[in-house]
């Protein structure tokens, strides 16, 4: 039998990617997050391009990186790498990038991995992660995505947005993490909302989670 996980707020924060990507959210919400991600020591403050500068100038110098949500509206080659090198210009630390989701339904995996390397070659080092949108996937489509992505260099994948569908599940985590092994990081995101949650796609095979609740995450770890 394999040793149960042991937990604690800081190894929990660690984990976490917290997230507001709100289209509508004005500048006092995407403050207080900062803040609150800068208290929390979470691993990252995942924000819209527009707010990079906001959430560098309040989290610089700690141990919480900056990641900017790009390439989600279907962008171009020139777009994706116009966007990565103005966030990283405004304090970018990495970058959580859609998979070019029209190409890979019409089997245009070329395309995809052009998609992929461009990213990677645009962060310039940085961490990217690769959002799959795995609820809209096949199987094959999964497995081929992952493959993709330990091919091109990509830094993390990720099941979801958490918006186009129906989020992270503890098969999906699975399959990703049998697919690309320890070469890179697998994170869940869409739908988790507690502890529990937590819990479960680590044992699943997660080494980072996304989620809009952080805070409310970290009150409900058991203490020791």
């Amino acid at each position: 039998m394999e040793p149960k996980l042991s937990w604690s707020v800081e190894k929990v924060a660690r984990l976490i990617d917290d997230t507001e990507v709100t289209l509508d959210a004005p500048r006092s919400r995407i403050t207080a997050f900062c803040e609150s991600a800068l208290k929390h020591s979470f691993r990252a403050a995942c924000v819209l391009p527009i707010w990079v500068n906001l959430a560098a100038d309040i989290v610089r110098g700690s141990n919480t990186a900056v990641a900017a949500t790009v390439g989600t509206f279907g962008d171009t080659l020139p777009t994706l790498t116009v966007a990565i090198r103005d966030c990283i210009a405004r304090g970018a630390d990495e970058f959580d990038v859609l998979i070019s989701l029209g190409a890979l339904k019409s089997g245009d995996w070329e395309t995809v991995a052009r998609y992929m390397r461009c990213a990677v070659e645009a962060a310039d080092g940085r961490s990217v992660k690769l959002m799959l949108e795995m609820g809209l996937l096949t199987e094959a489509e999964k497995a081929r995505a992952c493959e993709l992505s330990v091919e091109t260099g990509i830094s993390c994948v990720k099941t979801s947005t958490g918006r186009l569908s129906s989020g992270a599940t503890v098969e999906d985590v699975s399959l990703m993490r049998r697919i690309v092994g320890d070469r890179l990081d697998v994170k869940a995101s869409g739908g988790i909302r507690t502890f529990q949650d937590v819990v479960r796609m680590v044992e699943a095979g997660a080494s980072r989670i996304g989620t809009s609740r952080g805070a409310g995450i970290l009150a409900t770890v058991p203490t020791q």
